[in-house]
């Protein structure tokens, strides 16, 4: 059995200035305890305070084969679903993009296998654009689709795109969370890169702004370099998004 904790040195310091002493992962596994804000069947994020920190835990209880596999096989290659999070963010972080700050993240290994990970990570300063005013939303829209586009660009596909998943933060730059399907490579397939824009449409949210589809979309491909997956993301718009014109009908 391997199990290891890291932490940044400002958390450790601010842990040890509030009377906490070294802290082991099994401990931190037990005592680092918050509200559940999500939650499935391997793994849940918690809302945790430590004194003036705000943090969010996410904490995996195991892995799928599936995902297991693709830790092993595709980059980044990494040991535990929360070292591989840990590894795009500091990627996102050295293209210049504004990823959670990582306080703390921990695994437990049997060989090769994951047991247990978690990851510790600061709570943004700002706004999901989900739950943002329809006006401020609009306003961002070019921005979110440069910016994820340009991630794609520079090697990082983050097929989990979503007005939940892009905060606008109170330097007025934007954040990004959730990671966890995220990879460097392969390329993303035309098909792909639709799906992840259809995710987006799909995501909470969403339907107010579902008239903006195809000029995110060719913002969206025309930073990522990728221009040739429209023909394939105008596809899948059409199958799985609701009809704008039938819509507009309705209304």
């Amino acid at each position: 059995m391997s199990v290891r904790l890291f932490l940044a040195p400002d958390f450790q310091s601010n842990m040890s200035s509030r009377g906490a002493a070294v802290i082991s992962f099994d401990e931190a596994w037990d005592r680092w305890r918050g509200e559940v804000v999500d939650e499935n069947r391997m793994r849940d994020v918690e809302r945790i305070e430590f004194g003036r920190t705000t943090g969010f835990l996410k904490r995996f209880r195991g892995i799928q084969t599936k995902n297991h596999f693709r830790l092993r096989w595709q980059r980044p290659r990494c040991h535990s679903q929360a070292g591989r999070e840990v590894a795009i963010m500091h990627a996102l972080q050295n293209e210049g993009f504004r990823p959670p700050r990582v306080l703390a993240w921990g695994q437990e290994l049997r060989g090769s296998r994951e047991q247990r990970s978690l990851l510790l990570t600061e709570a943004f300063v700002g706004r999901a654009l989900s739950h943002c005013s329809h006006a401020t939303t609009l306003a961002q829209l070019p921005r979110i689709a440069n910016l994820l586009g340009r991630a794609v660009r520079s090697g990082i596909f983050l097929p989990d795109l979503g007005l939940d998943h892009v905060f606008l933060l109170e330097d007025d730059s934007l954040g990004l969370i959730d990671f966890h399907n995220a990879r460097r490579h392969p390329r993303p397939t035309s098909r792909e890169l639709g799906r992840a824009l259809v995710r987006f449409f799909t995501s909470p949210g969403a339907d107010r702004i579902l008239g903006e589809r195809d000029e995110f979309a060719s913002t969206y491909l025309e930073a990522a370099e990728r221009p040739r997956a429209w023909r394939a993301t105008q596809r899948l718009f059409r199958q799985r998004l609701p009809d704008i014109a039938a819509i507009a009908d309705e209304e």
